[in-house]
């Protein structure tokens, strides 16, 4: 990284690039009873490392609020003032939040798997959710649901989803 940074500066081209730092996704090591793997949506695993630097990006900036992977494509075209063809991308610009112009508004980010194997082979449970700033919840395609409230159980040890006091904001997400 320090050699590519160095290359950039002698070259004059730093100032007008944007460096992106991210992994595919978190893994869980044994947390909710999963030995290994990236696959279902707890929080260790929906959560990556994300960071980005360049012109117009405050060297203090900080994300606080939910972001996602289809963000990324919105705020390079944004910072490279493209712009796409034939349909919008998914997600949403960074770049306000980055420059320090505004923040981002409450959202809700959606959670869906595609077909995959376990470590032993065995086809995993398809799931389809979302995920809001204080709630996770999901429903694998057998019909069993997940829910978390976050901001009281951030570890999701405790799988509100049949819980009467929650009916309404499940039924919401």
């Amino acid at each position: 990284v320090r050699a590519v940074v160095r290359t950039l500066r002698a070259s004059g081209q730093l100032k007008k690039t944007v460096i992106v730092f991210m992994g595919d996704n978190g893994y869980l090591l044994g947390q909710h009873r999963i030995s290994m793997g990236k696959y279902f949506p707890y929080e260790p695993a929906l959560k990556i490392p994300f960071v980005m630097r360049g012109p117009g990006i405050r060297s203090d900036a900080e994300v606080g609020k939910l972001v996602s992977l289809v963000d990324v494509t919105p705020t390079l075209l944004d910072f490279a003032g493209a712009r796409p063809i034939g349909r919008q991308p998914d997600g949403i610009s960074l770049r306000p939040v980055l420059s320090g112009e505004h923040g981002i508004r409450k959202r809700t980010v959606l959670l869906s798997s595609g077909p995959q194997k376990s470590p032993n082979g065995t086809n995993l449970p398809l799931f389809d959710g979302v995920r809001t700033s204080r709630y996770a919840w999901w429903r694998y395609e057998d019909g069993f649901e997940e829910m978390y409230d976050l901001r009281k159980d951030p570890d999701e040890l405790t799988n509100i989803a049949e819980d009467p006091a929650y009916a309404e904001v499940r039924d919401e997400l």
